[in-house]
C-alpha cells in the first residue's frame, strides 16, 4: 500500500506522535487477536468439550477490557495533546468505535463458555457440533479481516464521495388498495372527486 492510497500512514513532523499513533493501531490488533482468540476458545469448548480452553475463555475477559480501557485512554491523548484532523482523526474514531465491539465480543464469548459448561457434554451425544467444520470461518479469521479492513484506503473515503453508492430507488406507497408506484412530479395523494356529486348533478337537472 502507497503513501498516497494510505494517508493516515504519513509521517508526521512529531515524531512522538507518530509513536502514539502507531502504538494505538498495534493496540487495536492486539486486541482483537485476543477477541479472537477468546471466541475460538468458547465454541471449542461448546462443541468440542476441550474444558482447558473454556477456561481460559472464562478468564480472558479480563484481558480484553484491559485493553479497551488503555485504547480508550491513548485516544483522548492523541486527541487533547495533538488535535488531529483529516485522516487521522478519523482513523482514531474508527477505532474508538471499534473496540466497542470487540468487548462486546469478548462478553459473548465469555457467556458462550459459561454455556458450553451447562449443555456441552449433552451437545456431544448430537450432530450439532457437524454444523461448525473446524476450518470455517466461524472458528478463526473474522477479527482478524476486521482489523485488517481498518488499514484500507476505503476507511479515508470522503463523505462527499457518493460514486459507489447505489442509486436510490423509487418510493412505494400503500395505499387503500395495494402499493401504488410513487414518481417525480405526482402527489403523494391524489383525492378523487367524490362520485354522488355527479349524480346529485343529474338530479336536480331533471327536477
Amino acid at each position: 500500500m502507497s503513501e498516497k492510497n494510505a494517508p493516515n500512514l504519513t509521517p508526521h513532523t512529531l515524531t512522538r506522535y507518530d509513536e502514539d499513533l502507531n502504538a494505538l493501531r498495534s493496540l487495536l490488533m492486539n486486541m482483537g487477536g485476543v477477541a479472537e482468540q477468546h471466541f475460538g476458545d468458547a465454541l471449542a469448548y461448546l462443541l468440542d468439550g476441550d474444558a482447558e480452553r473454556g477456561r481460559v475463555a472464562m478468564e480472558k475477559d479480563y484481558e480484553i477490557d484491559q485493553l479497551e480501557v488503555s485504547i480508550d485512554e491513548l485516544s483522548i491523548h492523541l486527541i487533547a495533546r495533538y488535535a488531529p484532523t483529516a485522516g487521522d482523526l478519523r482513523t482514531i474514531m474508527a477505532i474508538v468505535k471499534a473496540i466497542t465491539d470487540l468487548e462486546r465480543v469478548g462478553d459473548k464469548s465469555e457467556k458462550l463458555a459459561r454455556i458450553a459448561e451447562e449443555v456441552g457434554p449433552a451437545l456431544q451425544t448430537t450432530e450439532f457440533a457437524t454444523h461448525f467444520p473446524g476450518d470455517g470461518p466461524y472458528r478463526q479469521g473474522h477479527a482478524a479481516r476486521c482489523a485488517r479492513r481498518l488499514r484500507s484506503p476505503g476507511l479515508h473515503r470522503r463523505r462527499g464521495d457518493h460514486s459507489s453508492r447505489r442509486p436510490r430507488q423509487p418510493r412505494v406507497q400503500r395505499g387503500p388498495r395495494g402499493p401504488a408506484q410513487v414518481h417525480e412530479g405526482t402527489p403523494r395523494y391524489a383525492r378523487p372527486e367524490p362520485a354522488h356529486a355527479s349524480l346529485h348533478a343529474d338530479d336536480r337537472a331533471y327536477r
